[in-house]
Order: C-alpha cells, then sequence, then structure tokens
C-alpha cells in the first residue's frame, strides 16, 4: 500500500481494500489513513469523503489520524472544501480525538484561502476553549485571514501577539505587516518595522522593497523612497 500511495495510484489502492475485504480481512486504520493520503495527492476529494462513510457503516470509527488527513484532502482541495474541514473539528471535539494545533491550523490556512473570515474567527475561538496551542501557523493563518478581507488593524494586532507570545516573524510574516500598516496609513512604522527585520537578520523580499517604495511615495517621503 505505502509503494501504491508514493505512486499516487488510487485505483490500485482501492482494488487491494477491496481485495482484504473479499477475503474476509478488515482494513485497519492505518490502512484508511493511506488511502486517503493517496486522495489527497491526486486530488480526489469526493471520494475521500466516500471512504470516510464507508468506514462509519462499517462500524470504525475514525481516530485523530484519519481526522487529521481528511482535513488535509479538504485544505488542499480546489478550491479548499472549508466548511467541510469545519464540520471535521467538529466532530473532532465530540470524539475522543482531541484538537490539534495542526488540525486547527489546516482549517484556519483554508479559511484564510477563502476569506472566510467568520469561519476562521470560530476556529480560532475553538483553540482558546479547548487550551490548543497557538503558534506561528495559527497566528500567520489568522493574519492572513483578516489582510485578505481587508481588516488592516486586526491583522497588525496578530502579528504583534505572534511577537508578545515570543515567536519571531519570519521575512513574509514582516512583509505582511508592513503591508498592512502601509495599508492604514501608518508609513513611519512600515520603516521601523522594516529596520527591524533587517536587525534580526533577515533578508527583504523585492515585495517588502516594492511595499516601502509605495509607502515613502504615499508619504511623500521621496528620500527614503530612492533610500
Amino acid at each position: 500500500a505505502p509503494q501504491l500511495c508514493k505512486s499516487g495510484d488510487l485505483d490500485g489502492m482501492l482494488e487491494l481494500l477491496r481485495d482484504m475485504q473479499s477475503c474476509g480481512a478488515h482494513p485497519d486504520l492505518m490502512s484508511y489513513a493511506t488511502v486517503l493520503h493517496c486522495c489527497r495527492k491526486v486530488g480526489a476529494t469526493d471520494k475521500a469523503a466516500e471512504i470516510l462513510r464507508d468506514m462509519r457503516r462499517s462500524g470504525i470509527q475514525p481516530d485523530q489520524r484519519i481526522f487529521t488527513r481528511m482535513l488535509s484532502v479538504y485544505r488542499h482541495a480546489k478550491p479548499p472544501r472549508v466548511h467541510e474541514a469545519y464540520n471535521i473539528l467538529q466532530e473532532m471535539r465530540r470524539s475522543p480525538a482531541p484538537l490539534s494545533t495542526l488540525s486547527c491550523n489546516m482549517v484556519l490556512e483554508a479559511c484564510a484561502n477563502r476569506r472566510e473570515v467568520m469561519l476562521g474567527l470560530q476556529v480560532y475561538g475553538l483553540m482558546k476553549e479547548y487550551n490548543v496551542k497557538a503558534n506561528e501557523k495559527t497566528f500567520d493563518a489568522m493574519a492572513r485571514l483578516y489582510i485578505n478581507v481587508r481588516m488592516f488593524d486586526e491583522a497588525i494586532e496578530m502579528y504583534n501577539l505572534m511577537v508578545r507570545s515570543g515567536i519571531q516573524l519570519s521575512t513574509a510574516a514582516y512583509t505582511q505587516m508592513i503591508y498592512a500598516l502601509s495599508q492604514k496609513g501608518r508609513h513611519d512604522e512600515c520603516f521601523v518595522t522594516f529596520e527591524e527585520m533587517i536587525s534580526v537578520g533577515l533578508a527583504p523580499l523585492l515585495s517588502t522593497y516594492n511595499i516601502l517604495i509605495t509607502a515613502a511615495a504615499c508619504a511623500c517621503n521621496f528620500a527614503k523612497a530612492e533610500r
């Protein structure tokens, strides 16, 4: 099965499952998790949902590994299936499988990509309610979600919260924060944030410079724009 998964042979994996069942063998959770991973690789989102339904009809209860595989399937669907992913989180909440940082982050990333701000806030609320530890990806996904719906103050606060939590911002995070500050007209803070970025040894992106040049021009600070 792992070789079939590695090659993306979903039909071969499904045939292997059927052969196991026809011989009276019952596929275990690891087998189902491997098939679901293959579904994600080949983009077979509906087939993954069907497999999960078949598991339940067979009396097999999903564990955290199965739930996480399904979240990954929905997260990588094109476009991401945000509401289905959120329903999996709700099911995890009611099951013995605990919510995890990984599972919540996958849904937050999908929310950011689909601009589902209300669902994102609900997921973030679940993390607080169930004491799920937020990490860099949590804060970054929430900040990107806010930026995507033009809630720039909230995005800036999320990056500040990341710093207060002792998490070092990445180059991309600094760039996003500078962008959010520029959109709020806080041009001087853009350059302060840029200097901080340089001071911690991070190399700016081309987009970082483009944002700064635009911010300097908007502030009529042409000397900074030229620099």
